[in-house]
């Protein structure tokens, strides 16, 4: 008997939260201008909502941007051997970044004009840009190595 379309759902929804869970690297602060608004594999970007960025720059105004908190991370893919190069210039280890239970999260360092993917959480970053200024300018990213992840599940991740 076949599945159930429930049933398939459950499973493609698990593959992915598998592979996911394989190519987590870790939670970081990144430069907002190290975060690429667009992923560059795809063409029919959305454009950025002038009305969210302006909503988010109210609350952020209000309350703050709450970048520490884990419901306002992002989520981003990033090359291997952008992401090596970063811990090496940041001397940040893989390890610390992956369990992060100290608390602390370390900032990476990218070279000038490298950039990390934003899956999601564009208008966050857009609004951010907008607020911050000096050396605030940074997110707190849940980075995923780019590759077989991105080729794999496109469009499950693109939401």
């Amino acid at each position: 008997m076949g599945l159930t379309l429930q049933a398939a759902a459950e499973r493609d929804d698990q593959a992915l939260f598998q592979s996911s869970q394989l190519h987590y690297l870790g939670v970081v602060r990144i430069p907002l201008s190290a975060i690429a608004h667009g992923r560059a594999w795809l063409d029919n970007q959305r454009t950025i909502s002038r009305h969210k960025v302006t909503k988010l720059k109210k609350i952020f105004n209000k309350e703050g941007c709450r970048r520490w908190d884990a419901k306002n991370h992002i989520s981003a893919l990033v090359d291997d051997s952008v992401f090596h190069e970063a811990l090496r210039r940041s001397a940040v280890d893989a390890s610390s970044i992956r369990s992060n239970g100290t608390g602390t999260i370390p900032k990476l360092e990218l070279n000038s004009g490298i950039q990390v993917y934003c899956l999601q959480g564009r208008h966050r970053i857009a609004a951010a840009t907008e607020f911050l200024n000096g050396d605030d300018c940074w997110w707190t990213v849940k980075l995923f190595q780019l590759g077989t992840l991105c080729n794999n599940h496109d469009d499950e991740l693109d939401g």
